[in-house]
């Protein structure tokens, strides 16, 4: 390719047709072989400055796989493929990444790729789906994860309530076992009965780094008829709670002292058990 040919019709292709300036170059003294040589190659694309025909193959391929990627990791993060409502948050999941997917597909067939350098383009193909996709799927970890859907299920056990003040009860019951990153609760369903009513049993275990467990614990007096209102008690600033310092979510012991009545719907109903306050130890102990 000749440069001043290359010049010469750089300069004037937009002022003169192609006829006009092939003859001025011939008249300049240039063969008509050079002239098209020169032309043919400022007409040729450069492959670097061209997105070329595989991209949009190439796009739809880095498309799937990343939104692919981002699902699967979403779902088995918080575990939404298990039992309960997780099935249906993966369907919503789903169905909003391919949402995003086709609003990046839009976008970036808006910004005409066909006209862009290669380079510009892989990176408006590459970072628009991945940004959607991120963008969608942390939202969703977030709000699955919110939703409890991350926790591993509960494991069944035995649990035993024992009150020593002011009436005496030791009566065993079935627990349920839950363990978190923060801690871990203990539920006991129908620990005994007083008075006709079902007695359930709430531990409920704070951790952090370094510290002892920090518990509450509430009991509760469930109505045993239409009439009755539910009845409690529950830890507060007055009660004394020591935790055994071996007890974790499947297996412990934990003795309180003055445990509070829950105030009633009805003022005028007595505290359940008889006492203003209550006494006692509660052990559990689940299989792994």
């Amino acid at each position: 390719m000749d440069p001043r040919i290359a010049d010469y019709i750089r300069d004037n292709r937009r002022r003169y047709t192609r006829e006009a300036i092939f003859q001025q170059l011939i008249d300049a003294g240039y063969t008509p072989e050079a002239i098209q040589a020169t032309w043919d190659a400022l007409e040729t694309p450069d492959p670097d400055a061209t997105v070329g025909e595989g991209f949009w193959s190439r796009f739809w391929v880095y498309l799937i796989v990343a939104n692919l990627v981002v699902f699967l990791g979403v779902a088995l993060l918080t575990g939404m493929l298990g039992s309960g409502g997780g099935p249906i948050l993966a369907v919503i999941l789903g169905i909003a990444l391919a949402i995003g997917a086709l609003i990046a597909w839009g976008i970036v067939a808006a910004t005409g790729p066909a006209k862009m350098g290669r380079g510009t383009a892989l990176a408006v193909g590459a970072i628009i789906p991945l940004a959607f996709a991120l963008l969608i799927g942390g939202s969703c970890y977030a709000l699955v994860g919110a939703s409890g859907f991350s926790r591993p299920a509960p494991i069944s056990g035995s649990m035993q309530l024992t009150l020593s003040d002011p009436e005496e009860l030791s009566a065993p019951g079935v627990a349920s076992c839950s363990q978190a990153p923060d801690g871990f609760s203990v539920y006991g369903d129908e620990v005994g009965q007083f008075d006709g009513r079902p007695i359930n049993v709430a531990i409920d275990v704070r951790t952090a780094e370094g510290e002892p467990g920090s518990p509450n614990v509430t009991i509760y007096l469930l109505s045993s008829s239409p009439d009755q209102q539910e009845l409690g008690y529950t830890s507060t600033a007055a009660s004394q709670l020591v935790l055994d310092p071996a007890s974790g979510p499947f297996a412990g012991s934990l003795s309180f002292t003055d445990l509070e009545p829950i105030e009633p719907v009805d003022p005028s109903a007595s505290p359940p058990l008889g006492g203003e306050s209550i006494s006692g130890t509660i052990t559990w102990e689940c299989q792994k």
